[in-house]
């Protein structure tokens, strides 16, 4: 669905930002660190520019952009409404973090964000075969990769964390009571736990309200 129009979209951004850009801009501009991309900001319409690729870690976090006239500005999510640049559309909590839009829905959108990833410590017995004694070894294991999906009602504008183990029927049902039907049908499992796209075209195509 975000599909639809972004060859468009990039056509009208390369087409904007080489009206007055700077010499600086035109040579970042063959950066391959660097996109054509929009920032829209909380007042105002939005500024076409160049913005700054990063881990996606910290572009969960922050965006550099680069505006026609070179001058370079780092915006937190509190700052701006959102950014995007080619396929990528990210929005902002308001708060502290931005969310890259998967899928979208004109009652509710799917929503990724990257967290840290949660490291816990494990610990062994390892054989030194050179005087057959045996020692206490530590290791470090990921308990998950730092990638949660989240669900936006177009009605209420806050992300959804959506479980990733245990609870996920009765934690959606409860999110979706706004819909009896869907609810019901969470609770009686009659969805797959990644039925993700069921779920948004249930509530997006036949819930009442």
């Amino acid at each position: 669905m975000i599909r639809l129009g972004l060859v468009f979209l990039v056509m009208l951004l390369q087409s904007t930002v080489i009206l007055g850009q700077s010499t600086r801009f035109t040579k970042l501009s063959k950066n391959q660190n660097y996109r054509i991309g929009r920032i829209e900001k909380l007042h105002g319409e939005p500024e076409v520019g160049l913005i700054r690729m990063r881990s996606e870690l910290t572009m969960h976090r922050q965006v550099t952009f680069i505006d026609s006239a070179g001058t370079k500005s780092t915006y937190q999510a509190s700052e701006l409404k959102g950014y995007e640049m080619e396929n990528d559309k990210y929005h902002s909590d308001g708060k502290a973090h931005f969310y890259k839009l998967m899928d979208r829905g004109h009652r509710i959108s799917l929503y990724q964000r990257r967290f840290k990833p949660t490291q816990k410590t494990d610990y062994g017995v390892e054989r030194d075969f050179a005087n057959s004694n045996y020692k206490l070894v530590e290791g470090k294991s990921y308990e998950d990769l730092g990638v949660f999906l989240f669900f936006r009602k177009s009605s209420d504008q806050s992300f959804f964390k959506i479980p990733q183990e245990g609870g996920f029927n009765e934690t959606l049902a409860t999110y979706f009571e706004d819909c009896p039907k869907l609810a019901a049908d969470l609770r009686l499992k009659k969805f797959e736990e990644n039925a993700l796209s069921e779920i948004m075209n249930a509530y997006n195509f036949q819930c009442e309200f």
